[in-house]
């Protein structure tokens, strides 16, 4: 005897998308959007609480080849925050 079903009992297949078009994408869920949310007040709190003075006090001491160490902690800082917001912008708008 056979080892494949007949035809009438295969499963269906699935149409594929014409070429070019991304697969289609269902919505995410609230769960999803709230942990993004959360995420981005994340980096928000973490900005604020990095940029705070009691953490400034901690880089103004010396310097790194001339520049004030506290001047490239709030760049750093900066940068990170901006560069977070971006995947995070770019991860949402993907979903």
């Amino acid at each position: 005897m056979s080892a494949t079903p007949p035809l009438s009992q295969a499963p269906p297949v699935k149409a594929m998308p014409p070429m070019g078009e991304p697969p289609a994408r269902s919505a995410p869920s609230a769960l999803t959007m709230r942990r993004w949310r959360d995420a981005r007040r994340a980096v928000a709190i973490g900005s604020i609480v990095l940029l705070s003075p009691l953490a400034l006090s901690i880089f103004d001491r010396g310097t790194v080849l001339g520049v004030p160490s506290v001047v490239l902690f709030v760049f750093a800082v900066w940068l990170a925050g901006i560069a977070i917001t971006r995947l995070l912008a770019k991860t949402i708008d993907e979903r």
